[in-house]
């Protein structure tokens, strides 16, 4: 599955965020609005923004929007660490990575398209919406 993502609709490198947020109200309109690397996923798996609003991962989307989706994203697979036990499937490497402060862009999108890659999503990032 191919996942163009336009620069300017994608939150990244903010810290922990929704799938899709609306930072931006002006004239009873939300002029800014943002989708994380997976709420761009699920936006091209066809969930419409009212139903990512306020959602921070895909296991927290309702049963009827989850109803279709790749199983992939609900996916868990834990990792011990020292004595936490942390989640490590692409889902979670992705948002984690997608929200972290401080990394490149470059390095961001090559990493993300890796870890995305695993579970046969393409990203492609883009200025134009139209690849």
């Amino acid at each position: 599955m191919k996942v163009v993502v336009e620069r300017r609709e994608w939150r990244r490198g903010r810290g922990h965020s929704a799938l899709y947020s609306c930072d931006e109200f002006v004239g009873g309109k939300f002029v800014v609005s943002q989708y994380c690397v997976i709420g761009q996923v699920l936006r091209e798996l066809g969930v419409p923004p009212d139903r990512l609003r306020s959602v921070s991962t895909p296991r927290n989307l309702d049963s009827r929007t989850r109803r279709g989706l790749p199983a992939w994203l609900f996916e868990l697979q834990f990792h011990e660490k020292r004595t936490a036990m942390l989640p490590q499937g692409a889902v979670w490497r992705a948002m984690r990575l997608n929200d972290a402060e401080g990394l490149s862009e470059s390095e961001r999108e090559l990493r993300l398209t890796q870890i995305l890659a695993e579970v046969g999503v393409e990203l492609v990032f883009t200025d134009e919406r139209n690849v």
